[in-house]
């Protein structure tokens, strides 16, 4: 048997937790990035019309068209994802107003 081919747990290990650390920093950053667009007044607004564009406060189920309720779901997944990405004052102030 290769020596290459030996499996090698701590190094497994090892690598695996510079992957996590690395995903984590990364969502960290973008965190960061997301709510340094939004806390401006115009990043603010762009976000209120992105929540209405994607029809966030309204029901996605359409009973007459199925493809329709698959598109509007999709829509708001994209504003869902922004919301998932803004710190906790952040969603506050787009969800109840401000």
């Amino acid at each position: 048997m290769k020596k290459d081919n030996v499996f090698n747990a701590g190094q497994l290990d090892k690598e695996t937790q510079q992957l996590t650390d690395k995903m984590e920093e990364e969502a960290k950053q973008r965190r960061i990035n997301f709510n340094l667009t939004f806390s401006t007044q115009a990043g603010f607004e762009v976000l209120r019309d992105i929540a209405l564009m994607t029809h966030m406060n309204e029901i996605s189920f359409d009973p007459m068209n199925a493809r329709n309720t698959d598109f509007r779901e999709g829509e708001r997944n994209v504003f869902l994802y922004i919301l998932s990405n803004l710190s906790d004052e952040m969603r506050a102030k787009i969800i109840i107003g401000g």
